[in-house]
């Protein structure tokens, strides 16, 4: 989680300038963050103050990164990293280690994430700085459960959580609680996540954290979409909806708007979901949230694409690719280019979809997501399907399914599903059949 620094405001304006920005940022209101940002990084400039100027991108830094701008976020921490380093500032080093850990994450930078998450932990353990290594311990849960190993996820939580309970830290408590719940929906123990997330929203409600109160009301709407409860789920994200709109937070109603959309898509209300989508695209524009107008692009570009509007479709997918490219989310691009594989599939025109997802799959492995290598080995397998290379539709189903059992997916019924399909397929007009099984390996555990 990336985090900003307000300062003890000791009645000098630049600290009061600096807190307002941090303070409207937390309120997701980017606009006035910024205004009272850039106000005190001018005052900081006038006076020379190089610490100040420091703190202050820092700061500039966790409001792009609310915005989905990560490139310029990353530029922002780097410059306040390296005077914190030379200036022997520990405290707000390991700070800024953390956000461009956070950074690195969101643009898919697995490797690079990871170095600075345990460089950062290697620092506030030296110093003994309790809260600091809970922090990171949150990091890496987050970490984890993104590469799709749970079990490692959930031990860092749960290390976090305790920490953050010795410290008696209640707003970082719920957030743990919260992020458990999350992590337990990705791993389909709906009941487990369920419980997580309804102790953290008492918890922010007794606290009167209200802006983590409305993510965490999206949370569980995430979880009963998930099980198929599409009215509590409704009625979870219009809890949060309007809460964010109560608060302030175009950001985050974006977000919610988002995943209504998603549900009265599922349920064939295109018009519907058209509309929702098209709030948050103003919404996601007002702020300049790239990378949420880039996933809206995309969730409209799969409602023409319902709708047999196929030039529409990959319309919004392109402007949905150049945005994840402008903001470097490789994971994002990935996605897009794996949403105009499919179009060109249902155009019939094979080659093309083939080079897309080719171009996807490569992202994926290059960053290391797992999880969604999964769905794109399925769809080029459908492609060696419908051309008759059973041998190679075969192997990248087997290698699917092989993913799918490694990371608990529920997609391995599916997969399977298809597989035996295709074997029926091959054997129809080949009258051989390939062994079973022969490249899918156990589930590892």
């Amino acid at each position: 989680m990336i985090a900003a620094r307000k300062l003890g405001y000791a009645g000098d304006e630049l600290s009061l300038l600096i807190n307002l920005g941090v303070g409207y940022t937390d309120t997701g209101d980017a606009e006035r963050a910024r205004s009272y940002l850039d106000g005190a990084l001018h005052l900081a400039e006038q006076s020379a103050n190089s610490e100040k100027i420091a703190i202050i991108r820092n700061n500039l830094g966790a409001l792009a990164y609310r915005l989905g701008q990560w490139t310029e976020a990353r530029n922002y921490f780097s410059d306040a990293w390296h005077y914190f380093e030379e200036t022997v500032q520990q405290a707000q080093h390991i700070n800024v280690l953390g956000n461009l850990g956070a950074i690195a994450q969101g643009l898919g930078e697995m490797e690079e994430a990871l170095a600075r998450y345990e460089q950062a932990m290697a620092l506030y353990q030296h110093y003994g700085n309790l809260a600091g290594e809970a922090s990171m311990q949150q990091s890496l849960g987050s970490y984890y459960a993104d590469t799709g190993d749970w079990e490692k996820a959930r031990h860092y939580l749960l290390l976090a959580l305790a920490n953050f309970r010795q410290i008696g830290d209640r707003s970082w408590i719920g957030r743990v609680l919260a992020n458990l719940g999350i992590l337990s929906a990705r791993t389909g123990s709906f009941q487990k996540a369920l419980g997580w997330l309804e102790e953290a929203l008492s918890l922010q409600r007794e606290m009167g954290e209200r802006l983590a109160e409305s993510s965490t009301l999206s949370a569980l709407g995430g979880v009963y979409r998930k099980m198929g409860d599409l009215s509590r789920a409704i009625a979870y994200y219009e809890q949060a909806l309007s809460l964010q709109r109560t608060l302030g937070d175009p950001a985050n109603a974006a977000t919610t708007l988002n995943n209504l959309g998603l549900i009265y898509r599922s349920q064939d209300q295109n018009e519907m979901a058209l509309a929702l989508y098209k709030e948050a695209l103003a919404l996601a524009q007002q702020v300049g949230n790239l990378f949420s107008q880039a996933a809206t692009l995309s969730n409209i570009g799969v409602v023409f694409r319902a709708e047999g509007r196929l030039a529409d479709a990959l319309n919004h997918y392109r402007e949905s690719l150049e945005l994840r490219r402008k903001v470097g989310d490789l994971q994002g691009e990935a996605a897009t280019l794996n949403n105009m594989g499919r179009i060109h599939r249902l155009a019939g025109e094979q080659t093309k979809a083939l080079a897309y997802y080719g171009e996807a799959l490569k992202i994926l492995q290059r960053v290391g997501d797992r999880i969604n290598q999964v769905g794109i080995l399925s769809n080029i397998a459908m492609i060696r399907a419908d051309q008759a290379e059973w041998e190679e539709a075969e192997l990248l189903l087997e290698h699917a399914i092989a993913l799918d059992r490694e990371l608990a997916l529920p997609s391995e019924a599916e997969d399977l599903i298809t597989l035996t399909w295709v074997r029926e397929q091959r054997q129809a007009a080949t009258g051989a059949i390939r062994p079973p099984g022969l490249e899918i390996v156990g589930r590892l555990r």
